[in-house]
């Protein structure tokens, strides 16, 4: 024991990281079918489970895949405060998946095979799969011009703030695009108050729709479903009837949004294809030794409910 310990102590002092692929050839040529692979899944600022509906289903989604292939799955902690990458606990770890990038994550990358999910950063190299939100929006918007909707508003932040110097490919990126694209489409000028700021928690999404209805209500507001439980509070409250006075469209897909009343439109990204995609792309590049490059979007769809006014 005193001796694993002094092993275990000099590996950390020299930064040493086991090296998969031999140990998983070292597996295979004892005959072991399961390879031992354990995947960390990263997050930054508060916990995991106080994280939005979609944070908590992908990451149940990517446990899940994981497990089924016979991977572990360990969270990994990024501080707020943390600034370098030696500080964060990757030992034993053989890959990473991120979902949120920040200035940490290239420096994790040149210590482990990474992948980013709901996001992508050209400029770090390092591999994303993202659901197609501009798809999603477009199909959005197209269905509510069709059934007369003129003033709609979305729920996302302020894409020109960034945090890093770099372009961040990622949710509010592409539903901008997708709204861009879709106005331009249909002949229309996309105003400025289209926008509003983001919303990914009941109580947010009660103070945004108080917000953007005491300028006056809108024909449609979109937002996360996440945003959705404070957004029906509020309308509720203020005799404002979802799929009459106003519409909504949540973007995610979860579950319980079919049990809404009236039960919710949404944009549904398909976490579970998006999870499980993410892990075997992961899981097939440790296998072959390979370094996976550029990004891929997952096709969204729209899942068409009783909160959209017809006309």
């Amino acid at each position: 024991e005193e001796t694993r310990k002094r092993v275990h102590a000099a590996a950390n002092a020299l930064g040493y990281r086991p090296n998969v692929n031999a140990r998983n050839l070292r597996r295979r040529r004892e005959d072991k079918a399961d390879l031992n692979y354990t995947i960390g899944l990263v997050y930054q600022g508060r916990s995991l489970f106080q994280r939005s509906g979609f944070d908590l289903k992908l990451a149940a989604h990517i446990e899940a895949h994981l497990r089924a292939l016979g991977y572990a799955m360990r969270l990994v902690h990024i501080a707020d405060e943390l600034s370098s990458a030696e500080h964060v606990d990757i030992n034993g770890i053989d890959a990473l998946i991120v979902t949120n990038s920040n200035a940490i994550i290239p420096q994790l990358a040149q210590l482990l095979p990474t992948l980013l999910i709901d996001s992508y950063v050209p400029s770090s190299g390092i591999f994303g799969i993202l659901p197609d939100y501009q798809m999603g929006l477009q199909l959005a918007i197209e269905h509510l011009f069709e059934h007369g909707h003129e003033q709609i508003v979305v729920c996302c932040h302020d894409q020109s703030v960034q945090r890093h110097s770099q372009l961040n490919i990622g949710f509010a990126h592409l539903i901008k695009q997708g709204m861009q694209q879709a106005y331009q489409d249909a002949g229309k000028h996309l105003p400025a108050t289209a926008f509003a700021g983001d919303a990914n928690t009941a109580e947010s999404g009660y103070r945004i729709c108080e917000s953007i209805c005491k300028r006056g209500v809108p024909d449609a507001i979109i937002a996360s479903d996440s945003a959705m439980l404070g957004i029906y509070q509020y309308l509720n409250q203020h005799n404002i009837l979802i799929g009459k006075d106003i519409s909504l469209i949540g973007i995610d897909g979860l579950p319980d949004t079919e049990f809404f009343h009236p039960p919710l439109t949404v944009i549904d990204v398909h976490i579970d294809e998006l999870a499980r995609y993410a892990v075997e792309r992961l899981c097939q590049s440790l296998d072959k030794g390979e370094r996976l490059q550029g990004m891929e979007l997952i096709p969204t769809t729209l899942t068409k409910r009783k909160s959209v006014r017809l006309k």
